[in-house]
């Protein structure tokens, strides 16, 4: 049998962004059974959306391949060396070139549970997530959606 896929409308990721607004933003969600909620954190002077799955966060999910990590989680790539320094060692190491080229180009790739922007959040699950629903403030509060 073929899986349903499931994925919110424009108003309602309008709402997920709006509600994730301003110093105290607040949004859940459902996504391919688990229950994720996003909240606005202070931390040095900025603000970050914080991923929460099923009420928690561990940081075993940054380290482990597992399926939040993939699901959940902003990934960030960056490279090892700076272009400044790339082009610095190019010149040091001219006549080694298999060796600078695979070393130079090496990239880091690491995962973390805050975001930027709720837009941010959107592309990514729609990414990675078949079943997507976003809870009211109705439902987040207990109440029925009625």
């Amino acid at each position: 049998m073929a899986e349903t896929i499931t994925k919110p409308t424009k108003e309602e990721w309008a709402a997920f962004e709006k509600s994730l607004d301003g110093i105290f933003g607040h949004a859940e969600i459902i996504a391919d059974g688990f229950n994720v909620s996003y909240s606005k954190v202070h931390y040095k002077n900025r603000l970050y959306i914080m991923t929460y799955v099923n009420g928690l966060f561990r940081g075993e999910w940054l380290s482990d391949d597992c399926i939040v990590r993939q699901k959940f989680c902003r990934v960030i790539s960056k490279t090892l060396y700076s272009e400044k320094e790339k082009r610095r060692l190019r010149k040091v190491f001219r006549y080694q070139e298999p060796f600078t080229k695979a070393k130079l180009e090496k990239r880091v790739v690491f995962y973390s549970p805050d975001w930027n922007s709720a837009r941010s959040i959107r592309l990514h699950l729609l990414r990675t997530c078949a079943e997507i629903k976003i809870k009211t403030k109705a439902e987040i509060k207990g109440e029925s959606a009625e």
